[in-house]
């Protein structure tokens, strides 16, 4: 009676995991592993033209540059592992489980360090994706829905009837003449809300005064605005202030 071990060896789970992907790489890369063997290159239309394979051991590897380096030789010349077979979703999983469910890019480069999956990131991320407890870990709460479109925004209206306005800078702006120091600048930005067109105007400061000018040359070019909006910087709301003196001042002298 031979004495048998009750447990597998390294050497043993090696040679298993060998024939396996053997076996494997004949099923999905017969043609290739024939080219291969006959000494020439995979075909023009072969997923593994651009890895420059080859053969060794009855094992299709990856080619490369990297002969001289100073790293493992599995790491050099990975070996090619088939896009949508049962074992390469297998390594996959397993490799998952070692490195306690970490994400697709870390899977994929532990992954890559043995072996060289086809279309790899796809394959990390469906393992990722079906995994239960990493979907157990990462719920996907409930999105918030968004509230109806204003009514100016969905309604027709001439352009700029409603108007949205913001600033944008500061810039550096120069006369044009050769060592002239130059001087800040802001840019404001009327936005129509039925055309989502815009109109640009340059203002010299953050001042009131200098909004209400720039909002002058808009109406004078583009017609009076019905509504305006705008956050509340202290430039937009001294602007409105100042554009209801007017108002204030003659409501006794209608009344």
């Amino acid at each position: 009676n031979l004495d048998v071990p009750k447990y597998l060896t390294v050497s043993e789970l090696k040679s298993a995991e060998i024939a396996v992907l053997k076996q494997v790489q004949k099923e999905v890369f017969a043609r290739e592993m024939l080219e291969l063997e006959k000494g020439n290159d995979v075909g023009r239309n072969s997923k593994l033209k651009g890895l420059s394979p080859y053969l060794k051991d009855g094992l299709i590897l990856v080619g490369g540059r990297l002969g001289h380096a100073q790293i493992p030789e599995r790491q050099k010349h990975p070996i090619v592992l088939p896009n949508g077979h049962k074992v390469s979703k297998l390594i996959f999983e397993n490799k998952h489980r070692e490195l306690l469910h970490c994400g697709p890019q870390s899977l994929l480069a532990d992954i890559r360090r043995v072996y060289w999956p086809i279309k790899g990131r796809i394959t990390a991320r469906s393992v990722i994706s079906k995994c239960v407890r990493c979907a157990r870990a990462k719920p996907q709460f409930a999105q918030q829905l968004m509230g109806q479109l204003p009514q100016q925004r969905v309604n027709v209206s001439p352009p700029f009837a409603v108007t949205g306005v913001d600033f944008a800078g500061p810039l550096i702006v120069r006369s044009g003449v050769r060592r002239i120091v130059g001087t800040k600048a802001w840019i404001s930005l009327f936005v129509c809300f039925s055309t989502r067109a815009i109109h640009l105007e340059v203002v010299e400061n953050l001042s009131s005064g200098a909004f209400v000018a720039a909002l002058r040359r808009f109406m004078a070019r583009r017609g009076r605005c019905v509504k305006i909006y705008s956050d509340n910087g202290t430039n937009f709301v001294g602007a409105q202030k100042e554009l209801n003196i007017p108002i204030r001042q003659s409501i006794p002298i209608l009344a």
